[in-house]
């Protein structure tokens, strides 16, 4: 029995024709890519002549768009350059192999291998929706390094021998190099502050509070040190704000120092005695100036004139009397301290030792004294011994003489 081999039932030139119309559909899939079916140099620079228009229209439609997307446009036009140097590069290998190679010769693998190349040229679209890239800012600097270092320690120098004025311009130049530097600031805020420019102050010490504040947000680390003087800072600022009548702003430094030192300190304390009684806060501020001067009851202290004239403004006579004798034992010629003493003496009803005692300072200082803006503005006496310190200067004829001399009183 004759065995049947098997075979295909599609005839020969059949399978011919199928291949050849597979050939034929690839090649219009291509056609996108190409101007026709030559595969010569023709074909690839006609391409290549496309691109550039579509490249020349893409960039016309770029100086068009307005400035704040500018920096979008930027980069897509950067990167299309780049595409296009890359394509000029394919391009010219194309060239060279065109050039060398017979049309005849040049098969569909070879121009497969270069289209994918070419096909990788992208042109992105600039999108504004695009989230803007987030600038991550230098670390806080606690300690300077390098330059900041050296010219941080030469001003230091120059600071601690009086020389203010250079101190000054060198911690400027630490604040340019290290601007992130904390105590750069601070201390050059405590130069600007020693020769008078409070409004540049201001703007350091807020800085200095500012760069603190952010580096204790930071996570601890062992052998990193963190700013632990923002206490400090506050304290100054509001130091500042007090002698540059801010006395609301100045109250609120104190309070945040008062809560960051967390245990009793005595700056702090008349500080914020003084802050509150500007605000008119006189019993807060007499326990502020009662804890004070117990910390520091050895030594008598000019803020204790200041807690005399509150504890009598509450009504505490003796109390103010004491301290007022015990300030004028260890300033027996300060002129404020002699005011404070005849104006007690002229209420307690001695008359006479009151106008002596007045009298005692000179007459050019005393004249201020009948000044109400230098008495509720410079010392900001309390209103009643304002109120006692006023009949003693008419007593003593001083009001009349005020008003000699082409002043005016508005009281």
């Amino acid at each position: 029995m004759r065995k049947t081999q098997l075979t295909s039932s599609v005839p020969t030139h059949k399978k011919v024709t199928c291949v050849a119309k597979s050939m034929v559909i690839a090649l219009c899939m291509l056609r996108p890519f190409v101007r026709s079916f030559h595969l010569g140099k023709k074909t690839i620079q006609s391409y290549s002549i496309d691109y550039h228009n579509k490249r020349l229209n893409y960039e016309s439609k770029l100086d068009k768009h307005s400035e704040p997307n500018c920096g979008n446009y930027r980069s897509a036009k950067l990167l299309m350059e780049r595409n296009c140097q890359r394509t000029s590069s394919i391009l010219d290998n194309c060239d060279e192999k065109v050039d060398n190679i017979s049309l005849n010769s040049l098969n569909r693998r070879i121009f497969l291998s270069a289209l994918p190349v070419v096909t990788q040229l992208h042109i992105w679209a600039p999108n504004s929706a695009h989230a803007e890239e987030t600038i991550v800012p230098p670390p806080v600097q606690v300690v300077a390094s390098g330059d900041a270092k050296q010219f941080f320690n030469e001003a230091r120098a120059l600071e601690s021998q009086g020389n203010i004025a250079a101190a000054k311009r060198l911690y400027g130049r630490v604040t340019k190099i290290s601007p992130r530097f904390i105590y750069g600031w601070s201390n050059l805020g405590n130069t600007q502050v020693a020769l008078g420019e409070l409004q540049s102050a201001e703007g350091s010490y807020s800085k200095a509070i500012e760069l603190c504040k952010e580096n204790r947000k930071e996570e601890e680390r062992f052998g990193v040190r963190r700013c632990d003087d923002l206490y400090l800072l506050y304290l100054n600022r509001g130091s500042l704000r007090l002698n540059n009548e801010m006395p609301q702003e100045a109250l609120k430094d104190f309070e945040t120092a008062d809560s960051l030192r967390q245990q009793p300190d005595a700056i702090i304390l008349q500080n914020r005695a003084r802050a509150r009684e500007l605000n008119g806060l006189y019993a807060s501020a007499d326990r502020d100036y009662t804890v004070a001067i117990s910390m520091t009851s050895n030594s008598v202290s000019p803020f204790w004139l200041r807690s005399a004239l509150v504890k009598f403004q509450l009504g505490d006579f003796l109390g103010a009397f004491d301290l007022c004798r015990r300030v004028e034992n260890k300033f027996p010629e300060a002129p404020e301290v002699r005011a404070a003493i005849a104006t007690l003496l002229s209420v307690k009803g001695d008359q006479t030792a009151a106008q002596r005692k007045f009298l005692e300072i000179p007459d050019k200082q005393r004249m201020k004294y009948v000044d109400e803006k230098y008495m509720k503005t410079v010392i900001s006496w309390p209103p009643k011994m304002i109120e006692a310190l006023d009949n003693l200067t008419k007593a003593v004829g001083d009001d009349k003489r005020f008003l000699s001399n082409g002043n005016s009183l508005s009281k």
